[in-house]
């Protein structure tokens, strides 16, 4: 029988020549063992961080679904249904709540992954409560992007058209996702009912996939009443902040009328500002793709990573050092963005100018249409945005106005901004024809008092011109259509200091002298007022002046080689008018004229829209 001490001993032999034959096989002499991943460290902030946005989960909720109610899914009903909420004061609540708490619903979350990354808490086992934070991130940001559209006013429609065009850019695949999210076609109603399905019926199916297992992060092993605590303070601060300052609503949104104010959400002003700074193609397009792809692939991609990793420790520290640059990075960006704005008074700190306002009005007061005819069913876009621009036009006034005429212009405001809800409240349309008479008597009254009584008030009538009464106008001449002496006697009309400040209203002269010059030539309708003569100087003398005006211009005209050729040949033909001699002679000079002018206005790089052609004047 052998020696059991002796067994024992033989077998380890055995076992170390293994090893040593392994060891000699790995080319090593040290035996290691891989440690474990280290368990999930202990937490007391995640769950209350996850309470809190649990908190403000419900409240968008329950104030998405009041204001579901009564909103328009259409331009025309869009921000008109919204500012028939905002009346009452439990819907301008409601608004301000949703809109506040969409904001801080995406601090929350950004904090929350910042959070986990600093601690760690991206490993197993705890990879699935990191995953959910990270969905949870894209698809509040998803709901906010869709979100925005939705009022569709100014800064909505342009903000998202701007957007829509990035993402276009995207390779291969670009315009196919631009097309699906508008339809097909440009950012109107097609387009404002996707966005309103995918952010009501969509991200919220989605979202409640989440539910469980955020009410799982949300645990908090010290009980419920700290749970209970953070959710009591995130539904009193944003109570009181929504009845502080309430959700904004600009005027209709109108594609056909530029707004250089459409700024993105504040937490995409960091790339805002670098998509300005880089130059356009690949570089524009690594920026603008290249950081939400990133961010995606660390989401979805880190546990893996970590687990995988030798000394899974060693990655703690440079995700930490990352996530503080990322953080340092984007507010840099972002302050960067609000500091370019505030110097510019540009976006946000954009300064009210009175023509611009005043010419906004003239274009609604227009799309509420001639007075023989009812209103058209939109009236009420219209009417309300010149109640908003009547509140922003409250203490502006012309230069050297007197006290009583700046009281008697905050009269006529208060007026107009009156008159215009009115319109927008009234249901009979006899009686809201009878209010629209009354809001154009307060713009006719106010431009007598300014020297704009030449601004023509009525629209055009929206009938075909051979049901149009039959024009009074004159033969067209046979003789020359100016008395050469009495062009030699007479000089231009005096022109006030204001006018000549003001391109606008420089332009707007000569528009009405070319109006009178044509209706004496017998090429435009009416009566003309003044002589051939007087208007013929006038008309030079404007145009002369106001081709001095590149300064003023040189913001919203790009080329100033452009204008300077626009304006040469503008006065070329203008003098050129003078020498007509028959009817046929004077028309052609005319014409020469008003491609002159059309050609100016339909340079493309101007920031306004001009309201009127030369067609126009001979109507």
């Amino acid at each position: 029988m052998s020696d059991p001490a002796q067994t024992t001993s033989q077998i380890q032999n055995e076992l170390l020549a293994e090893v040593q034959a392994e060891l000699a096989r790995r080319n090593t002499s040290q035996v290691t063992r891989k440690p474990p991943p280290p368990e999930p460290e202990q937490d007391s902030v995640s769950p209350l961080v996850a309470s809190a946005l649990l908190a403000c989960l419900a409240i968008l909720a329950g104030t998405g679904v009041g204001l579901s109610l009564g909103y328009g899914a259409s331009p025309d009903d869009a921000a008109a249904s919204l500012d028939w909420l905002q009346r009452g004061s439990a819907g301008a609540f409601a608004r301000a709540l949703h809109w506040h708490g969409a904001n801080l619903m995406v601090l929350l979350c950004g904090a929350y992954v910042f959070w986990l990354v600093w601690r760690g808490l991206y490993r197993k086992p705890g990879q699935a409560r990191w995953w959910r934070a990270g969905l949870l991130l894209v698809l509040v940001v998803g709901f906010s992007l869709t979100g925005q559209f939705l009022p569709y006013d100014q800064n909505a429609l342009h903000g998202t058209v701007i957007r829509l065009g990035y993402l276009a850019e995207a390779p291969l695949v670009g315009d196919w996702l631009r097309r699906l999210a508008t339809g097909g076609g440009e950012s109107g109603s097609a387009a404002l009912a996707r966005f309103f399905s995918v952010h009501v019926i969509i991200l919220p199916a989605m979202l409640l996939l989440l539910l469980r297992g955020l009410w799982g992060d949300a645990r908090y092993s010290g009980g419920w009443l700290p749970m209970a605590g953070v959710s009591a303070v995130v539904v009193v601060l944003l109570s009181v902040v929504s009845l502080l300052f309430g959700a904004p609503l600009g005027l209709q949104g109108n594609p056909g009328e530029p707004f250089p104010q459409a700024r993105p959400e504040w937490f995409a002003l960091s790339l805002y500002v670098l998509l300005k700074a880089l130059p356009s193609g690949l570089a524009q397009q690594l920026a603008l793709f290249g950081p939400p792809l990133l961010a995606l692939l660390t989401i979805g991609g880190l546990p893996f990573v970590e687990a995988a990793a030798d000394q899974p420790a060693r990655l703690h520290k440079p995700m930490r050092m990352a996530a503080i640059v990322g953080v340092v990075m984007l507010s840099g960006l972002t302050l960067l963005a609000v500091w370019e704005d505030h110097k510019a008074k540009a976006g946000w700190f954009a300064t009210d100018e009175m023509d611009k306002l005043m010419a906004q009005v003239g274009r609604r007061n227009e799309a509420l249409g001639h007075s023989t005819h009812p209103l058209p069913a939109n009236a009420h876009g219209p009417a309300r945005d010149i109640r908003l621009l009547s509140i922003r036009l409250r203490g502006l006034y012309v230069n050297d106005i007197e006290e009583a005429q700046k009281a008697q212009w905050d009269k006529w405001i208060s007026e107009m901004e009156s008159l215009a809800d009115e319109i927008i409240t009234t249901t009979n349309d006899a009686e809201r024809r009878i209010v629209r008479a009354k809001l154009r008597q307060v713009c006719a009254d106010c431009h007598k008092l300014h020297a704009d009584d030449e601004i023509a008030l009525e629209p055009k009538l929206a009938v075909p011109v051979a049901q149009l009464p039959t024009r009074q106008t004159t033969a067209p001449p046979s003789a020359p259509l100016f008395d050469t002496a009495k062009l030699a006697m007479l000089s231009p009309s005096a022109i006030e200091a204001r006018d000549l400040k003001s391109t606008r209203r420089m332009m707007n002269r000569s528009k009405f002298r070319l109006r009178d010059l044509l209706r004496a030539a017998g090429e435009g309708e009416g009566t003309p007022e003044g002589t051939p003569e007087q208007n013929y100087l006038d008309l030079r003398e404007a145009v002369k002046l106001f081709g001095t005006h590149w300064e003023a211009n040189q913001s919203s005209h790009a080329d100033k080689s452009k204008w300077e050729k626009f304006m040469s040949d503008l006065q070329r033909n203008v003098d050129a008018l003078k020498d007509a001699r028959t009817g046929e002679d004077a028309r052609a000079r005319f014409n020469a004229i008003g491609k002159a002018c059309d050609d100016c206005h339909s340079a493309g790089d101007w920031d306004e829209p001009f309201e009127w052609q030369y067609s126009d004047l001979k109507r």
